[in-house]
């Protein structure tokens, strides 16, 4: 709402029905303006989207609203447009072991918003610097899981390179 100005002056006759429609008009146009700002349209709940395998080996696919990480090497680094679940979405990543640590990487502009379910036999690291936000409705089941909003390492630090 840059650049918009609202003023809301109380009406001088409380009995005054006009005014009391004026000022509820008002706030419905506030509230209007303030749903209709990007802020509220920043989060597009879909499954994961522009996976890139950036280190390690590994497959990425997608059939309807299933999403399955074939991990072949025992660590894997993935930079993502966008990381977000819906409740009815599945996530799995199938490791070599428990010890297995894919790294997930968000770099699109919106924070990850996971309401479905994530699976993995091994450790699944998420990094997002807009956030991570699980809500009521997720359900992970991982051996690890770390969800951060900022990266120490880099990739290539993290494969070994």
């Amino acid at each position: 709402m840059q650049g918009t100005q609202i003023l809301l002056s109380p009406s001088n006759n409380k009995n005054n029905t006009l005014g009391l429609k004026a000022r509820l008009a008002t706030q419905f146009t506030v509230l209007g303006l303030l749903l209709s700002q990007p802020f509220f349209l920043s989060y597009s709940y879909a499954a994961p989207v522009g996976g890139n395998v950036v280190g390690g080996t590994g497959t990425i696919s997608r059939q309807d609203i299933h999403t399955t990480i074939n991990q072949s090497s025992q660590k894997l680094a993935i930079d993502w447009q966008s990381f977000d679940v819906q409740q009815n979405e599945h996530v799995h990543f199938i490791q070599p072991d428990a010890s297995s640590i894919a790294l997930n990487r968000i770099v699109g502009n919106n924070g990850s918003v996971i309401q479905g379910q994530i699976d993995a036999n091994g450790q699944v690291i998420l990094v997002n610097p807009n956030g991570v936000f699980f809500t009521s409705t997720a359900t992970v089941n991982v051996g690890g899981l770390v969800a951060s909003s900022s990266l120490v390492l880099g990739h290539k630090v993290y494969m070994g390179v």
